[in-house]
């Protein structure tokens, strides 16, 4: 039995991993491979012999996600799961794909890129193995591809985190693999990672206009892998979950898909925080709108004193609200209406405008900011006088307790509105 302070090359490693469970090498394989990813995503998207090929990353990036959605299922609060033939059909995919991208980059002579073209193959291949020599084979072979491509001073990074690794899961079955919340571990650990400038320069590549597919998801997705800090889990079995024959028609046809995907669950996590910060103003509206009360003196009779000032107005929250949950509505709805988030989406957007100038300083003007362009379109859809009631409302409660808040409310309000009007604009016709 290999000690892992033993470990230090691809025999050592595989001594070691002869006496683990399946999922502690599929683990490992996979954390492996995935340290060189950048390496190989950029040149099968860039090189002309990959391109030939009709090579992608899309399978292997499948198998990486779907493998670690596979892991933690069943879990609590998450009512997906992954069947056995997704996560096999997924793993089969990467791995013809990544051999295919091992020959072409052999081809091109770019050892690098073959070298992370094999990990992700081996790394994908010992999901699909039954033999426990085989798999202990194909994930140490994973590893010593990965610290190949990295080359010779990275590689030994890698090392030092494949025995941080190792430490992590040493012993670990089925069951305690799912239970352990190992998508927290960052990829380095707390080791500098030697692949950020690749990474760094094919984010930015990958975000050019010139682009003619967004990407997003899958950066956001592999930086949250990086720094081990995972991203909705719902919504990563829900991506999971996409059809093998939808897989199958290639980026045009499921990168828009995740997108939807992805944009509802940052929508509904933004109308969740929006309804926090709402509750919150009609708190602090309903105690503001109390009359004060004075201390007891002689004589008093604890009467409503004469001189009382009147209360502030209790803020218009509905005004906010309605619309809100309009567009939450559609968000979780099928088939959602373009129109509804639309309207909605431009009442929130005029009314954040509207606060967010009375907050800058412009009290004075406040009432005549309906009288432009933003303040007409606000007026036009709830009849003048109920807006700026509405946002006065808002505003009555920034007066009486909550000055810090209410700037970031009218930020949220705005950035929410965007995103949702971008959601409504990539919605099927």
């Amino acid at each position: 039995m290999v000690e892992i302070a033993e470990i230090k090359d691809e025999d050592s490693l595989r001594g070691w991993l002869e006496g683990q469970s399946q999922e502690v090498s599929v683990w490992m394989a996979r954390r492996a491979a995935l340290r060189v990813l950048p390496v190989y995503w950029r040149w099968v998207a860039e090189s002309q012999t990959a391109g030939k090929r009709d090579l992608t990353a899309l399978p292997v990036l499948r198998f990486n996600l779907t493998s670690e959605v596979a892991r933690t299922m069943p879990a609590p609060g998450i009512v997906r799961t992954i069947p056995t033939s997704t996560t096999e059909s997924a793993a089969l995919a990467a791995h013809r794909a990544a051999n295919a991208a091992v020959r072409a980059a052999d081809a091109a002579v770019r050892a690098d890129a073959a070298y992370a073209a094999d990990a992700a193959a081996a790394a994908a291949l010992v999901a699909l193995r039954t033999a426990a020599d085989a798999i202990a084979a194909d994930a140490a072979a994973a590893a010593d591809a990965a610290v190949r491509a990295a080359g010779v001073t990275a590689g030994a990074a890698i090392w030092r985190c494949i025995g941080r690794d190792c430490r992590a899961v040493d012993g670990a079955d089925a069951v305690q693999m799912a239970g352990s919340s190992l998508e927290a571990l960052p990829l380095w650990h707390e080791a500098e990672n030697p692949i950020l400038p690749e990474w760094s320069a094919w984010k930015t590549a990958l975000r050019r206009p010139e682009q003619e597919l967004d990407w997003s998801f899958w950066i956001a997705w592999y930086d949250s892998v990086l720094e081990g800090k995972p991203l909705n889990a719902d919504m990563l079995a829900e991506i999971a979950q996409i059809n093998n024959a939808d897989w199958g028609k290639g980026e045009a046809v499921v990168l828009p898909r995740i997108h939807d995907i992805w944009q509802r669950y940052q929508l509904k996590a933004q109308i969740s925080e929006l309804e926090k910060k709402l509750q919150e103003v009609a708190k602090v509206a309903e105690a503001s709108a109390r009359p004060a009360q004075r201390p007891a003196q002689m004589g008093d009779n604890q009467g409503p004193p004469l001189d009382d000032m009147p209360a502030a107005p209790a803020p218009e929250v509905t005004i906010i609200w309605e619309p809100l949950q309009a567009i939450k509505q559609q968000v979780e709805a099928e088939q959602p209406d373009e129109e509804v988030v639309r309207e909605n989406a431009e009442k929130l957007k005029q009314i954040a405008i509207q606060i967010a100038k009375y907050i800058g300083g412009k009290a004075d003007t406040f009432l005549e900011g309906f009288a432009s362009e933003s303040g007409k379109a606000l007026g036009k859809a709830l009849g003048v006088a109920v807006a700026a009631a509405a946002v006065a409302g808002v505003v009555a409660w920034y007066n009486a307790a909550a000055v810090e808040e209410t700037p970031t409310l009218a930020d949220d309000l705005l950035q929410f509105a965007d995103d949702a009007l971008k959601w409504a604009n990539a919605l099927p016709k």
